[in-house]
């Protein structure tokens, strides 16, 4: 629902406000969680926030804009250079929070030291130099009824019709079913059980911890 509807708005508002509410939206979680750090709600909030959040402004944005300046082609191969530079960020992000975490003693120290900088830092940086890539003349109204729409519009099984109707193949369909099960297992769907299994069952350190996700992100790259 938080894609649909930060998608709408983007095609009427354009791109580039989109993309700063995410660096704005991870310094008000580092903010709360810095806080509130044994509090349920602040670290409830912070996982569900920060995932939407973070899916809508780059994710979501940064596939809308490579499609408003360049074609299909094109954007295959910016991908392909796109999951080059996370798994350099998978690298060295670990290495850095271990470095936070062995000089503070404080697991929260990483969300006050690390990403509230980290993110004001991005959010200077896009607004003083990210290109609107949506023209003017190309975006939409989006007014009460384009929300009312979008809403009823929601529907998490909506998928069931690609197995329902006959318009759909059954090569799509698989295709579907592989692309959504991959999802599935990315470490994006598994990272908390992966972490309390390295916790609590193998026993890891926080440097161990560190040293693997790094080795991770290298094979990503």
């Amino acid at each position: 629902l938080t894609n649909q509807l930060g998608g709408k708005l983007s095609d009427a508002v354009g791109r580039k406000s989109i993309f700063l509410t995410g660096p704005v939206n991870n310094i008000l979680m580092g903010l709360i969680v810095h806080c509130w750090p044994t509090a349920l709600w602040s670290v409830s909030l912070c996982k569900v926030l920060k995932t939407t959040g973070t899916t809508l402004s780059g994710t979501v944005m940064s596939l809308a804009s490579f499609m408003d300046i360049n074609s299909p082609v094109q954007v295959a191969q910016v991908g392909a250079v796109q999951m080059g530079t996370v798994g350099l960020a998978v690298i060295l992000s670990p290495q850095l929070e271990k470095i936070c975490l062995n000089a503070t003693g404080s697991i929260e120290a990483p969300y006050i030291w690390l990403l509230v900088p980290a993110s004001v830092l991005q959010l200077l940086v896009s607004a003083l130099t990210l290109p609107e890539t949506l023209p003017r003349e190309k975006r939409t109204q989006f007014d009460s009824s384009t929300l009312v729409k979008t809403i009823k519009s929601f529907n998490p099984f909506a998928f069931l019709k690609l197995f329902t109707d006959s318009r759909f193949s059954s090569t799509l369909r698989k295709l579907v079913c592989v692309h959504t099960l991959q999802c599935w297992c990315e470490g994006r769907s598994m990272t908390e059980a992966h972490n309390l299994w390295m916790r609590a069952n193998i026993g890891w350190s926080n440097d161990v911890i560190a040293t693997w996700i790094s080795v991770y992100g290298f094979a990503c790259t």
